[in-house]
C-alpha cells in the first residue's frame, strides 16, 4: 500500500518557497510513485493557479475551504500578519478534522508552521510531522519557544543547507538526530530546457549586461547594485528582474541618480533563463539567503556568479571563491573589488569557476531531492 504524504504551505507573494514545494511533489510523485501518494493541502486559494499542472502530474489539491479567496500578490507587514492570523481561524478546525479522519502518514510543513505546530500540541495526531525549513530561520523568542515544545511532535527537520542545519543544531531546539540536509530542489530540467529555447525581446539593452534577479525586497538588497553604478562609472549596463513593494522606490533612486539610460527594470519573469544565457554575468546581493535560487540557476546556465557571502548558502555553494566572485554582503568596497576580479579573470579562470559550480548544482535537482527525502522517509 502506498503511503500518504501531505503538503501544507500557504504562501503570500511569490516566494521561492512555492518552486521548491511543486518540484519537490513533482520529484517524488515522478521517481517513487509506487511508494507514495501526494496530496497538496490548499488553504484560501493560494494553489488555484496550480490546479492544471498538479492534476497532469497526478498530484491531488485537498481545498480546506472554498469561501473565501485571498490576492496572494498583496503586499505590506501588518496586512501579511492579519493573513496569518485570518489563517489560522479558517484553517485550525478543519485541518485538525482532516489530519484526524484520513490519517496521511506524513505532512511536510513549510510555511506558516505555527499552525500545524499547535494543532499537534493539542491534539493525538498519529501522522508524522516534517518540519521543512523554508529560507534563513528567523529564531526570535516566539518562534524558538513553539519549535521547542513541538520538538516531540516532530519526526525530521529538513534543512536547505548545512550552514542552517549547524545553526539549528547549536541552537539546542530539536533531538540532534531529527535534523537532515535535504537541498531545495531548485532544479527542473525538463522544465528548464523548455523554458531556455524560449526567445525574448531584449532591444532595450542592446550592449552587454549584467543581471540580478529577484523579489524587490529589503532581503534582495538591489538598492546596493543601484549605489554601485551610481559611484563607479560601470560600462555595462545593470537588468534586475522583479517585483515587490520597494519597486517605486527603487524606480525613484534610480531616477534620482540619472541611471535611467543604465540600469533597467524589468517586471517579475517565469522564465528567468534566457535573461540568464544573455547577460555577461549575475549578481546576487541579497542578505540572507537559502540558499539561493537564482545563484544555483546561474551554475546550471554556465554563467558567472557575483554573490553576496551572506547567510546561508552562498559560501558553501561556491566555497573560497571556486564557483563565482564572493564579496562582503552589503558592502559597496567590496562589491567593487568582485566586479574588478570578475573583469581581469581571463577565459580559463572564468570556466573552472562556471565547471565548479556547475557541478555543484547538480545537488539541486528534482532527481537528487527525491532520492534523498525517499530515504529519509523510509
Amino acid at each position: 500500500m502506498k503511503k500518504e504524504i501531505y503538503y501544507w504551505s500557504p504562501f503570500l507573494g511569490r516566494v521561492a518557497t512555492i518552486r521548491s514545494v511543486v518540484n519537490s511533489m513533482i520529484g517524488l510523485k515522478r521517481y517513487n510513485d509506487k511508494y507514495y501518494e501526494i496530496n497538496l493541502i490548499n488553504c484560501y486559494g493560494e494553489w488555484n493557479s496550480f490546479r492544471t499542472r498538479l492534476k497532469r502530474e497526478k498530484i491531488k489539491i485537498l481545498d480546506l475551504q472554498k469561501k473565501f479567496y485571498l490576492n496572494i500578490d498583496l503586499h505590506g507587514f501588518l496586512f501579511s500578519r492579519l493573513i496569518y492570523f485570518f489563517t489560522l481561524i479558517i484553517s485550525y478546525k478543519k485541518l485538525k478534522i482532516l489530519l484526524i479522519k484520513n490519517k496521511p502518514n506524513f505532512l511536510i510543513v513549510h510555511l506558516l508552521t505555527y499552525i500545524p505546530f499547535l494543532i499537534y500540541l493539542n491534539n493525538n495526531i498519529k501522522t508524522k510531522l516534517i518540519l521543512r525549513i523554508s529560507g534563513k530561520p528567523k529564531l526570535n523568542f516566539l518562534r524558538s519557544f513553539l519549535w521547542k515544545i513541538s520538538n516531540k511532535n516532530i519526526d525530521l527537520v529538513f534543512c536547505p543547507t548545512l550552514e542552517t542545519m549547524e545553526y539549528i543544531k547549536g541552537k539546542n531546539i530539536f533531538n540532534k538526530e531529527k535534523l537532515k540536509f535535504l537541498p531545495d530542489p531548485v532544479l527542473f530540467k525538463e522544465e528548464i530546457k523548455k523554458l531556455s529555447k524560449e526567445k525574448k525581446n531584449l532591444k532595450l539593452i542592446k550592449n552587454s549586461f549584467f543581471l540580478s534577479i529577484g523579489r524587490l525586497t529589503k532581503q534582495k538588497n538591489h538598492e546596493l547594485l543601484i549605489n554601485l553604478y551610481k559611484k563607479y562609472k560601470i560600462k555595462d549596463k545593470l537588468l534586475i528582474i522583479g517585483d515587490g513593494e520597494l519597486k517605486g522606490y527603487l524606480i525613484k533612486l534610480i531616477k534620482n541618480f540619472k541611471l535611467e539610460k543604465k540600469i533597467f527594470l524589468f517586471n517579475y519573469r517565469k522564465n528567468i533563463f534566457y535573461y540568464i544565457k544573455k547577460a555577461k554575468a549575475v549578481i546576487v546581493t541579497s542578505l540572507w539567503e537559502d540558499p539561493g535560487f537564482v545563484m544555483i540557476e546561474t551554475a546550471y546556465s554556465k554563467k558567472p556568479i557575483i554573490c553576496s557571502d551572506c547567510p546561508s548558502g552562498p559560501k558553501e555553494f561556491i566555497g573560497k571563491n571556486k564557483g563565482g566572485f564572493l564579496f562582503s554582503s552589503n558592502s559597496l568596497v567590496s562589491l567593487k573589488n568582485s566586479f574588478k576580479s570578475f573583469s581581469k579573470s581571463n577565459k580559463n579562470i572564468l570556466n573552472k569557476k562556471i565547471l565548479y559550480a556547475k557541478k555543484k548544482s547538480k545537488l539541486y535537482t528534482i532527481e537528487n531531492h527525491s532520492k534523498m527525502i525517499n530515504k529519509y522517509l523510509n
